[in-house]
């Protein structure tokens, strides 16, 4: 349960070979007041769930770091601190990390694994994507880092379809390594989201491709700004260039003409703040 007094980060089990956190301390309690989570922290799916979601519907996937010349380090306290502390959001490297962090501290068996993102002409590289598996009585796919996605966990059960908010999610064997998670958000038919494999990976080991996904041309990254945040009744996005509302289905798109308007709806409709 949540208390008053912090509950301070031991040295996670899945980031055990790195240096970089072995004294990395979190406070759960600020934590669990930033994804507005209240009650009782019980180690089964539903509360899983209740995390997954309050994270999802509080805390933006958002890429301005990388436009506004701020390096991204794998570094837990430090995304601690702009996360937690500074109200902002994060690619998945920062939010899957340090979400695990969190869920490993309050006892569930975390473990780091490795996807590969379907892009519009190839398949991504290995540590592409960093998502999370959760051990309970079944396995869980565990991905607050993605963006539009599913909003609670996804069980790892291959051939069953799985009803979200967000549409219907289903796992299929790809080959004998990977597994693939499709998705049909729409009632179109299913399309594929990543490539992954229950390998247990270290946090270090996604150091190459998140400087990749920070520096590289080819990346969406790159590409432009985005801060995207889901809603109880869809999503919200923003874009260089545009506000892009999605509620029951309908979508409004507002035009972003300046960057004051754009500074504006970060801190009106995301909390975001850039100092």
């Amino acid at each position: 349960t949540t208390s008053s007094n912090p509950i301070r980060l031991q040295r996670c089990s899945f980031f055990a070979a790195s240096n970089r956190v072995k004294h990395m301390t979190l406070s759960v309690e600020n934590y669990l007041k930033r994804i507005s989570f209240q009650g009782e922290i019980q180690i089964n799916q539903r509360t899983l769930a209740a995390l997954h979601r309050n994270h999802i519907l509080n805390v933006p996937f958002e890429n301005l770091d990388i436009h506004y010349g701020r390096k991204i380090i794998l570094d837990l306290n430090r995304i601690e601190q702009k996360v937690i502390a500074n109200r902002r959001g994060g690619f998945c490297y920062e939010l899957n990390g340090l979400f695990g962090a969190l869920l490993s501290q309050l006892g569930y068996d975390v473990r780091l694994i490795s996807a590969r993102v379907y892009g519009k002409e190839k398949i991504g590289r290995e540590f592409d994507h960093l998502i999370l598996l959760v051990r309970l009585d079944q396995d869980w796919l565990v991905d607050v880092g993605f963006g539009e996605n599913f909003i609670e966990p996804i069980q790892i059960a291959v051939g069953k379809a799985q009803r979200d908010p967000t549409g219907v999610y289903k796992i299929t064997t790809y080959d004998s390594t990977y597994l693939r998670l499709k998705s049909d958000m729409d009632g179109s038919g299913y399309s594929p989201k990543y490539l992954f494999s229950l390998a247990e990976r270290q946090y270090e080991d996604f150091t190459e491709m998140c400087e990749y996904h920070q520096t590289s041309p080819e990346t969406s990254f790159t590409q432009e700004r985005l801060c995207t945040l889901a809603t109880v009744y869809g999503r919200i996005t923003l874009r260089d260039h545009a506000l892009i509302e999605t509620s029951n289905g309908l979508k409004n798109v507002t035009p972003v003409i300046s960057e004051k308007k754009f500074t504006q709806i970060l801190k009106d409709r995301f909390g975001i703040e850039l100092s």
